[in-house]
């Protein structure tokens, strides 16, 4: 039995998202898949920079690859009535179809993947980039745990 069937089997349909930095001489390689996110600090803490791009459903070039293969882009909505017989809506965040993720790439997470004919909505493929670098202080990297509070 593969490892996806094994997985499928026991019910396990939870996945993650992964980046990974290498630095060579003065060229960073920079790996993302999901919503983790890099940002090169420079300068003596002066400048920062954005090296990766989260995968999410509201990433323009995201939802234009989503829709093409197939799927679609929601937002549920709820209405709740608070103690003092007020309405308060709550928006959700944005999410992918097939699945109910709120990210558009990830491994694992094989519902959002199934059936087989929309298998290229949620996609396993990282972004890969490399840029030069002359000097930097550091780079923080993180997933939407960390960056979703800064």
């Amino acid at each position: 039995m593969t490892a996806d069937a094994e997985w499928k089997k026991k019910g396990d349909n939870s996945g993650s998202c992964a980046i990974v930095i290498f630095v060579h001489n003065n060229v960073c390689y920079a790996a993302n898949l999901g919503d983790s996110r890099a940002v090169l600090v420079s300068e003596q803490f002066s400048k920062c920079y954005q090296i990766t791009k989260d995968h999410k459903p509201s990433n323009p070039d995201e939802q234009k690859r989503i829709i093409e293969a197939g799927g679609k882009i929601y937002q549920t909505t709820a209405v709740t009535e608070t103690s003092d017989g007020f309405s308060d809506i709550i928006t959700g965040p944005l999410r992918v179809f097939p699945g109910r993720l709120s990210t558009t790439r990830t491994f694992g997470d094989y519902e959002a993947k199934e059936p087989k004919e929309n298998s290229n909505v949620v996609i396993n493929e990282p972004e890969i980039t490399s840029f030069e670098i002359d000097s930097h202080d550091f780079i923080l990297m993180g997933s939407d745990g960390l960056w979703d509070k800064f």
